[in-house]
């Protein structure tokens, strides 16, 4: 039985990277590839395979707040969160919505954490799970980047 909780977050995780791909038009691309990652995660615990959608909901949102704390994005995500929180007007919804973004994986990090030490750490295949999970996302996440890279490389 898939945990309730990381399909769920996985769930706004995929519709948050969705709507911040509407928001932030230059990076759609980039943010409409990441919520295919949660689409994935979600396909995974519908059919069964919830020791791989654990592994990979918690190594997703790990690798993208790494790449936001080595942006910089993840800061101002979080100050229009603030601003949010003390009811003061956010002027960049895709700002806001990467600090949303930042707690929910968070969230999902946990919940799949528990989920996979409770019902796949100690089984035979747990650490292979665990190691190709990682690199999957680890190789995503690289062709994720080097079309990033293609998008913002000066044209002429």
């Amino acid at each position: 039985m898939a945990n309730r909780s990381v399909f769920i977050l996985a769930t706004v995780m995929m519709l948050l990277f969705f709507l911040v791909s509407n928001y932030d038009r230059f990076f759609f691309t980039v943010h409409f590839l990441e919520s295919l990652m949660y689409l994935v995660i979600l396909l995974l615990l519908y059919y069964g395979l919830e020791e791989w959608a654990y592994v990979m909901s918690f190594v997703t949102p790990l690798v993208w707040i790494v790449l936001t704390l080595l942006s910089g994005t993840s800061l101002m995500g979080l100050r229009a969160l603030a601003q949010a929180v003390r009811e003061q007007r956010v002027a960049f919804p895709a700002e806001f919505l990467s600090g949303v973004i930042l707690v929910a994986g968070i969230a999902l990090m946990g919940a799949s954490g528990r989920a996979f030490k409770r019902e796949v750490w100690g089984r035979r295949e747990a650490l292979r799970t665990a190691v190709l999970g990682t690199a999957l996302v680890g190789v995503y996440y690289a062709i994720l980047i080097v079309a990033l890279l293609r998008l913002s490389r000066p044209q002429g």
